[in-house]
């Protein structure tokens, strides 16, 4: 499968982990928010790991990283109180 591939099937998996790590780490910080979801993400694709090379999570980090970041805009937008 190529990487674009898994990206796409991921989508839905990382938005639950972000709730998820929302949840846990409610007064985290987002970087720490972040290291959860992005540890979770490598964790599923570590379990494949004979399917698919180092190469292949280095493309497919590299498309999770940026929407983790854009998806926090709208999935947890921050309130002032």
């Amino acid at each position: 499968m190529a990487w674009i591939g898994i990206v796409i099937q991921l989508i839905p998996i990382v938005i639950k982990l972000m709730q998820v790590a929302e949840g846990l780490l409610g007064s985290g910080t987002g970087e720490q928010k972040k290291e959860y979801v992005m540890a979770a993400v490598k964790a599923i694709f570590d379990a494949a790991d004979s399917v698919y090379s180092n190469e292949m999570w280095d493309k497919v980090e590299a498309a999770i990283s940026p929407l983790v970041d854009f998806a926090c805009g709208f999935l947890f937008k921050k309130t002032d109180k």
